[in-house]
């Protein structure tokens, strides 16, 4: 068995004007309301619907803030479930980069260190046990604090709790469903995860083992699933400067020394450490180590001495073995070498 949405967040989804709605919002630098469409600053549209709220952020100064609102806790082994876009363009603060939060009658029952390691590529589920406050009238709240230096930002959206359901879970399959154990003794059940077709995030699900046990008849275990998605994409530039050029098209004269700037961005949420670059004129680049985190990118650049036109197709194919993930980007740019034309006199003699 998995969970069901119940919907009983009040404008769980931001969609309300903030001026009247149910959120309570507080900031420390008086530039309220962050609840709105944020899509046309920051570049990220919501989640559901158009508006979301937006924790963190700057205004004339690091901002600090939060909405909170009333909710009760359905009774029944309740979950909270929300959507969030972490984004950190500062370099980080070597003590502390701040923390986003959502707590529970001021209690953090979930938190993010605003960091760049756990910038996001896109939207991410999370869900947080909420049992023990179950049929309880809690003050729920969402929020930031910066932290030494620099900003950090995450986005809400999306919030509900959920219930147990009894219907099957599309990811999750136990091998064998049935059986009969005598006293003392164990059986193994094997869980196969699938996770074809799923977005990156976070899944759960509920097994729930019924039995003729009067003591026990019904065993609930939880089964928690996250699917990391590798992607990157590829710019590749060239220059005659030793530096990161805009151009993918080079006019030379032979002999001279091109600088190949190729720069990778982790579109996905797992980190990749082992990164390959090759060229199909050049041939190999590199192969080397660094931990791109999502979110970020990294630039390399190489030189070359052009004596003949290339038209290169650029291969970064960027690993985490540990994980088992592979993932490949390419981009192409050329190189054309300068014609050049002498024209000789001709001398006609009567």
């Amino acid at each position: 068995s998995g969970y069901a949405p119940q919907d009983l967040i009040n404008d769980g989804s931001f969609e309300a004007d903030p001026a009247v709605g149910p959120w309570t919002e507080f900031d420390s630098t008086a530039c309220t309301p962050w609840i709105g469409d944020w899509s046309s600053i920051v570049g990220v549209t919501a989640y559901d619907g158009l508006q979301y709220f937006w924790a963190g952020g700057y205004c004339g100064a690091p901002n600090n803030n939060s909405a909170s609102q009333t909710i009760t806790i359905p009774a029944n082994q309740p979950r909270l479930s929300f959507w969030y876009y972490a984004v950190r363009s500062d370099p980080d603060d070597p003590s502390d980069n701040g923390t986003a939060s959502v707590k529970v009658d001021g209690t953090a029952v979930w938190t993010l260190e605003m960091s760049q390691a756990n910038n996001t590529s896109g939207w991410v589920n999370a869900i947080v046990d909420l049992s023990a406050y179950a049929g309880q009238s809690v003050n729920l709240t969402f929020g930031a604090v910066q932290g030494a230096s620099g900003v950090g930002n995450v986005f809400f959206d999306q919030i509900e709790t959920l219930l147990p359901s009894s219907s099957d879970v599309p990811w999750l399959s136990e091998d064998p469903i049935t059986g009969t154990l005598g006293a003392d003794t164990a059986q193994q059940v094997t869980l196969t995860f699938d996770s074809t077709g799923l977005s990156a995030g976070q899944y759960e699900a509920v097994l729930t083992l019924n039995s003729a046990d009067p003591m026990h008849p019904s065993i609930e275990i939880p089964v928690t699933m996250t699917v990391m998605v590798p992607a990157i994409t590829l710019d590749v530039t060239v220059s005659t400067s030793n530096e990161c050029g805009t151009a993918t098209n080079l006019e030379v004269a032979p002999g001279t020394v091109v600088y190949y700037c190729y720069t990778i961005h982790n579109t996905g949420n797992l980190m990749l450490p082992t990164h390959t670059i090759t060229d199909s004129v050049l041939g190999p680049i590199d192969s080397f180590s660094y931990d791109l985190y999502p979110s970020t990118s990294e630039s390399v650049i190489y030189s070359h001495t052009m004596t003949a036109d290339a038209v290169s197709t650029v291969t970064w194919m960027a690993e985490n073995s540990v994980m088992g993930a592979q993932v490949m980007a390419t981009d192409t740019v050329s190189v054309t070498m300068t014609e050049y034309y002498i024209y000789l006199p001709i001398v006609l003699k009567p």
